[in-house]
């Protein structure tokens, strides 16, 4: 084990505990320099170790600024990439194969939101790996057909444009 792993753990803390870090480091800053700290007697002891902690407000503001940005970006990026699906599979539905029409015809026709599929057909996992159907349930209906909804987005844009089913 590396003596210096302590520092990649102390960077990879939740931002939860930098917060609880920051308000500690920023309270011991207000009640060190009031007129309280006499009071309190923890004037001397605050002169003495002022130094760290400004250090430790100073970085974990710092990794609490960190944190936000890196979990926006991560907010960003989830939403970019689920939109570049999206729009892949709104591509992919302008050029269905008959199966899959009569698959997604089901749905649409029926105007249902919810069939039994059979888990094994090539079809059905195709249109599962393009997001426009998920398997709903794990338990079996009958065998290997389980229950598989269609994505609401999916389902919004073939309601407007059955003519893609025809």
């Amino acid at each position: 084990m590396n003596k210096w792993s302590w520092v990649r753990d102390v960077i990879m803390m939740n931002y939860k505990y930098w917060l609880g870090l920051f308000f500690v480091a920023l309270l011991a800053t207000i009640i060190g320099n009031s007129e309280y700290s006499e009071m309190l007697g923890v004037k001397e002891l605050y002169n003495q170790t002022k130094t760290w902690i400004s250090l430790i407000l100073i970085i974990s503001l710092g990794m609490l600024v960190a944190s936000i940005i890196s979990s926006f970006a991560e907010f960003i990026k989830r939403k970019r990439r689920g939109s570049a699906s999206i729009k892949y599979s709104k591509k992919r539905l302008k050029h269905l194969t008959p199966r899959e029409k009569e698959v997604l015809g089901g749905y649409i026709m029926n105007n249902t939101r919810t069939m039994s599929l059979s888990m094994s057909d090539g079809v059905v996992q195709e249109l599962v790996n393009l997001n426009i159907l998920y398997r709903s349930s794990s338990i079996s209906n009958e065998g290997v057909y389980f229950s598989y909804n269609m994505q609401p987005w999916a389902w919004d844009y073939l309601k407007k444009r059955k003519f893609l089913l025809k």
